[in-house]
């Protein structure tokens, strides 16, 4: 099974090596790396061309413009070769040593057993802006698994990070939509999810660094507003019997972030 790992970079130098590293030591060997740099101004440039001398399964593409993330991921996914593909940001970090490899296992054994393919994720662990442990974003007991369609949209559930997920079911989405800058992600997850169910590796395998950028960081109107325009766009995936749960549990969302951020 060959899986590309997508990771799109733009001036996080301080953290790339760490990034690449995690995937260079996996378990599981058979994939490639394909980074899209979107014109750093640091030394993001030098550590990818070290990379690239070194190690053959690195591809590397850089931007001759500024691109937005969404088509920064996608310019990478389209210059990617796996069956598999899945994302990591350039400034987090596997991990767990068989992050990969674990997540493999899930999607062969549903393939095996049910004859269809399934999107694989891990638990996150948050981390310092140096990578130090702060705490597992979900206890595996709480981590829901299968058809988590009703839960992503509603945000009610943990809404998986950096999983693998097919090729296949990624063009058959439309990929990511150029037009989000914010929770671009999740409006792929959607998506994703009413096509194909998502299930858990049980364990820990994804560090996300947590550098004090959020919301604070950001104009609440801009999350609320690209919020909206993402349940906006997907509502006709809803089914008759989700709409009335996914509207209230979202929109609840929506005045959280409201309350939370006056």
């Amino acid at each position: 099974m060959k899986l590309s790992v997508i990771i799109p970079n733009y001036n996080n130098g301080e953290y790339l090596s760490k990034c690449l590293d995690s995937v260079l030591s996996q378990s599981f060997q058979d994939f490639e790396i394909v980074i899209s740099d979107d014109c750093s101004t640091d030394n993001s440039v030098e550590i990818i061309n070290d990379y690239l001398a070194s190690h053959s399964n690195i591809k590397a593409l850089f931007n001759a413009e500024r691109v937005n993330v969404s088509r920064n991921r996608h310019l990478a996914i389209e210059a990617s070769t796996g069956d598999y593909l899945t994302t990591l940001d350039s400034d987090d970090f596997y991990y767990h040593h068989q992050k990969l490899e674990l997540e493999i296992n899930v999607i062969d054994h549903f393939i095996k057993t049910r004859g269809t393919g399934v999107c694989a994720f891990s638990n996150i662990a948050i981390v310092d802006e140096h990578g130090r442990f702060i705490q597992q974003q979900w206890l595996d007991s709480a981590i829901s698994e299968g058809d988590i369609f009703k839960g992503i949209f509603s945000r009610t559930c943990m809404i998986p990070r950096d999983f693998i997920f097919p090729r296949k079911l990624y063009n058959e989405t439309g990929g990511y939509d150029p037009r989000f800058n914010l929770y671009e992600d999740w409006d792929l997850k959607i998506r994703l999810s009413r096509l194909a169910e998502f299930h858990f590796s049980g364990i820990v395998g994804i560090a996300y660094r947590r550098k004090g950028v959020g919301l604070s960081y950001v104009p609440v109107k801009q999350h609320v507003n690209a919020l909206t325009e993402i349940w906006e766009k997907n509502r006709e995936l809803m089914l008759p019997e989700e709409t009335d749960y996914i509207n209230e549990h979202f929109f609840k969302h929506l005045d959280f972030i409201n309350k939370n951020q006056q």
